[in-house]
């Protein structure tokens, strides 16, 4: 038996398989060495995960501080839009102060306007009436009495009888104005013919 251990190792080397030859070589290396290389594949690991998770810090950081600038900026605007819309809201309610300023002094416009307009058409009628009594007088000077008591009664069928004679509120016509009308009103044009 012995022998056959003794060819086993005396084989020659053309007879010996490569992978048994292998595996001798690496019974051959003392143990010591095996511990060693996975021991620095191991630290190389380490240190590439460390270097990894370094770049994945700085990556996370120099986009916190990529945001941050941008949070700013967005910040800022967003003040800065907001200061803006303050004083235009600002402008508008001076401007609305302003029309309604204008508004209470058109509405005022108006309402002297109206009452001139109003004191006009009374003194347009006021002047309308004289000058129709005094035409109408006139012509009783004249002799022409159906022609003045003609006028007296259009003259009360235009502006009234209760606004001619000066006993109402709203008179056209001023005291002695009232007398005169009164006699033309009176006026019997036959009799005196």
């Amino acid at each position: 038996m012995q022998e056959n251990q003794d060819e086993k190792t005396t084989l020659p080397a053309e007879d010996v398989n490569p992978a048994q030859a292998a595996d001798e070589t690496d019974d051959v290396l003392p143990p010591a060495d095996k511990p060693h290389e996975s021991k620095s594949y191991l630290v190389f690991y380490v240190i590439g995960l460390f270097c990894v998770a370094l770049v994945l810090i700085l990556l996370s950081y120099v986009t916190q501080v990529r945001s941050d600038r941008k949070l700013n900026e967005m910040s800022s605007q967003l003040s800065t839009q907001a200061s803006a819309v303050e004083g235009a809201n600002a402008r508008v309610q001076v401007l609305q102060e302003t029309v309604e300023e204008q508004n209470t002094t058109i509405a005022e416009l108006k309402k002297t306007i109206a009452e001139q307009q109003a004191g006009e058409k009374a003194s347009q009628e006021r002047y309308d009436a004289v000058s129709a009594l005094l035409e109408a007088h006139e012509l009783e000077k004249q002799g022409k009495l159906i022609e003045a008591r003609a006028m007296a009664d259009a003259m009360a069928d235009r502006f009234g009888a209760d606004r001619l004679d000066g006993a109402g509120q709203d008179d056209l016509l001023t005291d002695a104005q009232a007398a005169i009308y009164h006699d033309l009103a009176v006026l019997e044009p036959d009799a005196a013919q």
